[in-house]
């Protein structure tokens, strides 16, 4: 047997679109949410402000009584089915999300390993410069100084092995700038 609501309960209505002049076959939708009957000030209760603003007096006046009416049990009926529903696409969301967040986490990963290789790279990059423009001063030098040494009674071989070391000084700088 089908209960009827006792006389001092609020009656909702659950609307299925917007302008719609007759309410007597509809169920709860997601659309505008049940709205009082009797709503103070004169408003419609169609304007949405916020959402499930619907609630507010549903909240300060639902007793067990009024959510135990089939008015109440349809709505709460409708609105477990709406979470679910929302629960289940914020799952989807969710595993996309992290799905999203591995294939980041490897990116980064893959740019601190090329990161460091390019440090490196440029630790020996540098190395290299200082060692080719310190042999290419030091074997110059040589070259410009050790031909006047020839000179000098005594000091032939010396200047002779000066010459041979700037040469190859000067040289192996030359290389090292070629081989980076």
């Amino acid at each position: 047997m089908v209960g009827v609501d006792p006389p001092c309960t609020t009656i909702y209505e659950f609307p299925m679109a917007e302008g719609m002049e007759s309410i007597a076959a509809s169920g709860a939708t997601e659309e505008a949410g049940a709205t009082p009957i009797n709503i103070e000030g004169g408003s419609s209760g169609r304007a949405r402000e916020a959402s499930r603003s619907f609630l507010a007096a549903a909240r300060r006046d639902l007793t067990e009584e009024q959510a135990s009416s089939p008015a109440g049990v349809r709505w709460l009926m409708h609105d477990g089915e709406r979470l679910d529903q929302e629960c289940a696409s914020l799952k989807v969301q969710l595993a996309q999300a992290r799905e999203k967040i591995e294939e980041l986490k490897t990116g980064l990963n893959d740019k601190r390993v090329e990161l460091e290789t390019v440090k490196g790279t440029t630790a020996i990059s540098v190395r290299n410069e200082a060692l080719t423009y310190l042999c290419v001063s030091a074997g110059s030098a040589g070259l410009g100084a050790c031909p006047g040494y020839i000179a000098v009674a005594g000091a032939t071989t010396l200047a002779v092995i000066g010459i041979i070391i700037s040469a190859l000084l000067l040289l192996g700088g030359l290389l090292l700038r070629v081989w980076k």
